[in-house]
């Protein structure tokens, strides 16, 4: 990971970084005199690759807590099932519906009553029982589609469940690869600004040592003017042999001159001994820190080295994250067709109510006979067994006559159940269909 992406992960840690980012403006804008001209460091010796033994335990910890909650959160792929046959699929055309009814039509004109010029005997019953039956068959079947239906909403609400708390889990697991990422930068900024402090350390012993040395150069001036005068003296000392009987007490001075002079140079010997031991002493010092400084260095490119980890982590986790996204793509495009089908189960839906407007109105007349409902029931018993017979004398034809109306049977009761039966229907019309109409053993 180079220094510019660390900087874009991190982008309050350019006042505090030395990453070539003019941080040595913001340093020393407040004290422009103090601006000391460092020399530049190369990029390879900036960060090492020791690792820190702290960081080394809170990875490992970090890294095990990371697999122990993908182990435990891990669930198994669900099972796409068939899909349910929608109502346009279960209830048949009106053409169907129109042949049936025909087909009823003439059934019951060959029962009619002998001697009644051609009328028919009970018309009107033998459809309504005929529509009963097949009132009957549709709730039984709706009541299987519904139960499948259910069925398969619980797999999919299930299913749905598992996804969302799986995305909540893979959201969990970014967050805290999120904070791990940023633990690591800040740490990483710790040990720049320590690098920071360290190496301005440095560069104030560097200051005092050459202070130190400046220091010494004078004393080493003073002590070469001093070694010309000790000579000069020594010159004005033979010329005082020679005219020893003429100075004599200016000779006397002299000497007490040159041994106070003496004295000084001893001094500054004995400085300049001194000042040579704190020079070594700093040296020490200033090689203590380097060694400090290479440490941090290591401690550095070890950490970078952690971050470009978590970040190849990270893209794995995205990529997961964007299969993810695709599946769900995937299950929107079936949903906008289901709301399609739906659309169309609506407008099957308002030509139903239509006809149940048409049967609240036959309901109304239905109404004023509730007293001749018992008679009629006997009379639609009755016609029940011949009926039965009918079907009876049907069951003994060639079973190719029948196979055609066996087939579409099933279709007709589910149109003609369609058209009476509906969830739109009022209280009153479904309790008297189910109470006088339904057997006593169907619920």
């Amino acid at each position: 990971m180079s220094l510019l992406e660390v900087n874009e992960v991190t982008p309050n840690a350019k006042l505090l970084t030395g990453c070539g980012d003019g941080v040595r403006n913001e340093l020393h804008r407040e004290k422009p005199s103090k601006r000391v001209v460092r020399t530049p460091v190369p990029s390879c010796r900036r960060f090492s690759t020791r690792p820190p033994p702290i960081q080394q335990n809170d990875h490992a910890d970090v890294k095990v807590q990371l697999q122990k909650a993908i182990q435990e959160l891990a669930t198994h792929p669900n099972i796409t099932r068939r899909r349910a046959l929608t109502m346009a699929e279960i209830n048949p055309t009106r053409s169907v519906t129109s042949k049936k009814t025909d087909g009823l039509r003439q059934l019951s004109s060959s029962h009619s009553v002998p001697g009644s010029g051609g009328t028919k005997r009970l018309a009107e019953p033998a459809p309504r029982r005929e529509e009963d039956d097949g009132r009957r068959v549709y709730q039984l079947l709706l009541l299987n589609a519904w139960r499948r239906r259910r069925t398969q909403v619980a797999t999919l609400t299930d299913s749905l469940g598992a996804l969302e708390t799986q995305n909540g889990n893979l959201e969990l697991q970014i967050d805290a690869l999120r904070r791990l990422r940023q633990a690591e930068c800040d740490k990483r900024n710790e040990a720049v600004t320590e690098n920071q402090r360290l190496q301005n350390q440095v560069e104030e012993v560097l200051k005092e040592n050459k202070s130190l040395t400046e220091g010494k150069d004078a004393v080493e001036l003073e002590l070469q003017i001093l070694e010309q005068k000790g000579e000069t003296l020594q010159l004005d000392l033979q010329n005082a042999r020679n005219d020893w009987a003429t100075a004599r007490c200016e000779l006397r001075n002299i000497e007490h001159q040159l041994g106070v002079e003496r004295g000084k140079i001893k001094k500054f010997r004995e400085e300049k001994t001194l000042l040579i031991e704190r020079l070594s002493q700093k040296e020490q010092e200033v090689s203590a820190l380097t060694d400090q400084i290479d440490d941090l260095q290591d401690r550095l490119l070890n950490t970078e080295i952690n971050l470009q980890d978590t970040i190849l982590s990270n893209n794995n986790y995205e990529d997961n994250m964007k299969a993810l996204l695709d599946k769900i793509t995937n299950e929107i495009a079936t949903n906008t067709d289901l709301q399609k089908k739906l659309q169309e189960v609506i407008g099957n839906n308002e030509k139903l109510e239509a006809r149940i407007e048409e049967l609240r109105r036959t309901l109304q007349t239905n109404k004023e006979s509730a007293k001749k409902v018992d008679e009629e029931n006997l009379k639609l018993r009755k016609e029940l067994i011949d009926v039965k017979a009918v079907l009876q004398s049907e069951k003994e034809r060639p079973w190719w006559r029948n196979a055609g109306e066996l087939a579409m049977a099933p279709l007709n009761a589910l149109q003609n159940a369609a058209y009476i039966m509906l969830p739109a229907i009022p209280a009153v019309v479904t309790k008297a269909t189910s109470t006088s109409d339904m057997p006593k053993n169907v619920s």
